[in-house]
C-alpha cells in the first residue's frame, strides 16, 4: 500500500484510519506522502510511488484535487498496474465527468447510491427524479435524511422545545434512503451503513457494504500519524540509493519543474507585456487565461481538433483584447489615478468573467483529454509525451515573442511607445493602435496558455483566480508603491524594480534614461531622447 493525502488533519487522520485497518488484515505499507493543501501538481511525488512499486494506492484528496491527481497519474502511465482506492468524497458524481477514463476501476466508500435496494430509497429516487429531472446525490439524500431526523426527534420528544429535542436526538434511530441511521449517544456520531463501490464505465456499482459501527469505529478520538522517512533495505549500497534517487525523484522533478516553469512563463509573458510595457495593472489576466481554456473546451465539444484550437483560440481572443483596451482601458488611461482605476476596473472585469464561466459551464471541473497520451522511458526515467511537448512549444513561443520585441520594427515601435508616448507619436508611431495591439497580443497569449495547459490542470470556473501566484500580487503592490513616473512625458523619478524591468524590455540602459532621480548632470530635467533613437535605428 502507498498512501497519498493532503497535509492537514482530515487528510492525515483519514490515511491513518485506513492504514490501521489495512495492516490488521495483512497489508504492508511501502510509502506515504502528504502534499501541501494547495498543491496543484502531484507529479513531483510520482517518482516515490514508482520506486515503491505498490499494488494499491490509497488517497484522501477530494474535489478538484482528485481530478488533478487521477489525471496526472493517467498521464504518467501509473494506472496500468495500480489499483486506486480512496476515501469517501474523492470521486463523486460531481467530479467523475471531469476525471473521465482515469476514474475507471476506482474503489471508494460512499454513504449513498441510487442503487441501494430498499423501499425508502426507491420511493425517494422516484420522487426526486419527478421533481428535479435528475438523480439524487449524497447531498440530496443527506438533506432529506436530516429533515426526517428532526421529525423523528420531535415525535419522540413530543415537543419542539430545543432542550427536549436535543435530548431526544441521543440514541435516535430512524429510516432514510441511505438505510437506518443512529445518533450514537456517547459522542453524537451519526452511524449508518457505508457502501463499497467500484467505478465501471463511469458508473458507481455497489460491490459490498460495511456496518455502521465498523465503518465509523469505536467512540474515541484517533491521533493521526505523521509520516516517517523511508528506510533503505539492508543490502542497499550508497550508490544504489543515489541512482534510485536520481531516477525516481530528481530527474522526474526536473522534468516536472521545467514543464511548470514554462507554464508559468506562458501565462506571465502576456501579463509582462501589458503590465511592464503598457503600464496597465491587469488584474483580470488570469480570467483571460481561463477564457482561453473554456473556449477550447467548448470548441472541442463541437469536434474541432486540439491542434487547430491552438491557433483558433488565440486568434479569436485578439479582437476580445482589443475591444477591452479600446472600450475600457482607454477611457481611464489618462486619469491621474490611472493605476488604482485600472486595477479596480480589471479586477471587476475578472469577477464578471468568473461568474460568466460559472453560469455558462456550471461549478464542476472539466478535463480535456491529453492530446499526446503516453510517455517515453529514457535511462529508466518516465517522461510524459505531452509535458515534453509543452516544454518545447513553450520555449518556441518565448523565443518568438523575444524575437518580435527585440528584432522587428513592430517591437521597436512598442518599446518606443512604452518609453515615451509623446516622442514616439511625434515620430509617426500610431501610439493608440500600438497600445491596443500590444494589449490584445497579451490577452491572446493568455488564451494560448489556457488552451495548452487545460489538459494538465483541468478547467473550472475559478481557474483564473487560482492562477494568480502570491508573488504576482506582491509585484503589483510593489510596482504600484514605487511607480510615480508619468509615462506621458512628465518628470521621471528613480526607477524601482518594476521600472527597471520595463526599461530592460524597452532596451534602455538606466544610465541612458535618468541620472539623479530624473535630472541630468547639470541639474536640468533629463530629456527622453532614447525613444527617438529606437525609432530612427529601426
Amino acid at each position: 500500500m502507498f498512501y497519498l493525502g493532503p497535509d492537514y488533519e482530515m487528510g492525515r487522520s483519514t490515511v491513518a484510519a485506513f492504514k490501521s485497518s489495512a495492516e490488521k488484515v495483512g497489508a504492508s505499507t511501502v510509502g506515504e506522502v502528504f502534499a501541501p493543501l494547495d498543491a496543484k501538481d502531484y507529479t513531483q511525488y510520482f517518482g516515490q510511488v514508482r520506486a515503491a512499486r505498490p499494488q494499491v494506492l490509497y488517497t484522501s484528496v477530494a474535489g478538484n484535487d482528485t481530478v488533478r491527481l487521477l489525471s496526472q497519474l493517467q498521464e504518467f502511465g501509473l494506472l496500468t498496474n495500480l489499483t486506486l482506492v480512496g476515501a469517501s468524497g474523492t470521486v463523486t458524481s460531481q467530479n467523475i465527468s471531469a476525471i473521465g477514463k482515469a476514474a475507471e476501476g476506482f474503489v471508494t466508500g460512499v454513504g449513498y447510491s441510487t442503487e441501494i435496494n430498499s423501499p425508502e430509497n426507491k420511493k425517494f429516487v422516484d420522487a426526486f427524479k419527478a421533481a428535479y429531472k435528475a438523480e439524487p446525490d449524497l447531498y440530496g439524500a443527506d438533506s432529506y435524511g436530516l429533515i426526517y431526523a428532526y421529525k423523528a426527534a420531535v415525535e419522540k420528544a413530543k415537543s419542539t422545545e430545543t432542550d427536549k429535542v436535543r435530548e431526544a436526538l441521543r440514541g435516535l434511530k430512524w429510516m432514510t434512503p441511505q438505510g437506518e441511521k443512529t445518533i450514537r449517544a456517547g459522542d453524537h456520531q451519526a452511524i449508518q451503513t457505508m457502501y463499497v463501490v467500484r467505478i465501471t464505465n463511469g458508473q458507481f456499482n455497489i460491490g459490498g457494504q460495511v456496518g455502521g459501527e465498523d465503518a465509523v469505529g469505536p467512540g474515541r478520538l484517533h491521533a493521526f500519524l505523521s509520516g516517517a522517512p523511508p528506510v533503505a533495505a539492508a543490502g542497499d549500497t550508497v550508490m544504489a540509493e543515489v541512482l534510485d534517487y536520481i531516477q525516481f525523484v530528481l530527474a522526474p522533478q526536473v522534468v516536472t519543474g521545467l514543464a511548470f516553469g514554462v507554464a508559468v512563463i506562458l501565462v506571465a509573458i502576456g501579463l509582462t507585456i501589458i503590465f511592464g510595457l503598457l503600464d496597465v495593472i491587469n488584474m483580470s489576466h488570469g480570467e483571460f487565461y481561463a477564457f482561453g481554456a473554456f473556449a477550447a473546451l467548448a470548441l472541442g465539444w463541437l469536434g474541432i481538433p486540439f491542434w487547430l484550437l491552438l491557433v483558433l483560440v488565440p486568434l479569436a481572443m485578439l479582437p476580445v483584447g482589443y475591444a477591452v483596451e479600446r472600450v475600457l482601458i482607454q477611457r481611464v488611461f489618462n486619469r491621474p489615478d490611472r493605476h488604482v482605476t485600472t486595477l479596480l476596473l480589471t479586477f471587476g472585469l475578472g469577477l464578471v468573467l468568473e461568474d460568466a464561466f460559472r453560469l455558462g459551464f456550471g461549478p464542476n471541473p472539466y478535463r480535456p483529454e491529453t492530446p499526446i497520451p503516453g510517455a517515453v522511458v529514457l535511462f529508466g526515467i518516465f517522461l510524459p509525451n505531452y509535458r515534453l511537448f509543452l516544454i518545447v512549444v513553450g520555449a518556441l513561443v518565448i523565443a518568438a515573442v523575444a524575437l518580435v520585441v527585440y528584432r522587428t520594427r513592430l517591437g521597436a515601435m512598442v518599446r518606443a511607445a512604452a518609453f515615451d508616448r509623446n516622442m514616439a507619436a511625434s515620430l509617426g508611431v500610431p501610439v493608440a493602435w500600438v497600445y491596443a495591439g500590444a494589449f490584445a497580443f497579451g490577452i491572446a497569449l493568455a488564451g494560448f496558455a489556457g488552451v495548452l495547459l487545460a489538459p494538465i490542470y483541468s478547467v473550472f470556473p475559478d481557474h483564473g483566480a487560482r492562477l494568480h501566484p502570491d508573488g504576482v500580487h506582491r509585484g503589483h503592490r510593489r510596482r504600484h508603491g514605487q511607480h510615480r513616473r508619468r509615462r506621458r512625458g512628465g518628470p521621471v523619478p528613480h526607477p524601482g524594480a518594476g521600472d527597471r524591468l520595463a526599461l530592460h524590455l524597452a532596451g534602455v540602459d538606466r544610465s541612458d534614461r535618468v541620472r539623479d532621480h530624473g535630472r541630468d548632470a547639470d541639474g536640468a530635467p533629463a530629456r527622453p531622447v532614447r525613444a527617438a533613437r529606437i525609432c530612427l535605428t529601426r
